[in-house]
């Protein structure tokens, strides 16, 4: 494992009991009976974004298709495919703001609060007033 796929494992390890989803077991159950998942992704290098789907494949048991391209690539893909009202996309990750900006405005997104908040440290509590999270399939996207 290189350095971004460990530190990546580690600090979702290390912040998952703050950043705990409520229905957690319901999604992974869910994501787990349909075997995989899709990640449009602009983050990463195509190496690193692969590795990272490859350990989360490994600890979740959940196969990841990648799809690294650009920010606008994905954010287009992502368009058509919530024009045409399919399921491709289960996790959007885009390197521009105003993707998320957009997608809010057309309210694309549902008001999502953890069962754990009153265990978040109190200055990340609240740090998105929308609380946004855009729900379906068995996995999500935001």
């Amino acid at each position: 494992m290189t350095g971004l796929a460990r530190l990546a494992v580690v600090a979702a390890l290390a912040f998952a009991p703050a950043a705990a989803l409520a229905d957690t077991k319901a999604l992974e159950d869910a994501a787990r009976k349909e075997g995989e998942l899709t990640w449009y992704v602009a983050h990463y290098t195509s190496e690193g974004a692969e590795e990272l789907g490859s350990e989360f494949a490994k600890l979740y048991g959940i196969k990841v298709n990648v799809v690294r391209t650009t920010a606008q690539v994905a954010y287009q893909r992502l368009l058509q495919d919530l024009k045409n009202n399919q399921t491709v996309c289960d996790v959007f990750s885009s390197t521009d703001v105003g993707h998320y900006v957009r997608l809010a405005a057309d309210g694309k997104f549902e008001k999502y609060v953890p069962d754990t908040e009153s265990k978040i440290v109190p200055a990340f509590r609240n740090f998105d007033p929308a609380a946004s999270i855009r729900r379906r399939r068995p996995a999500w996207s935001c």
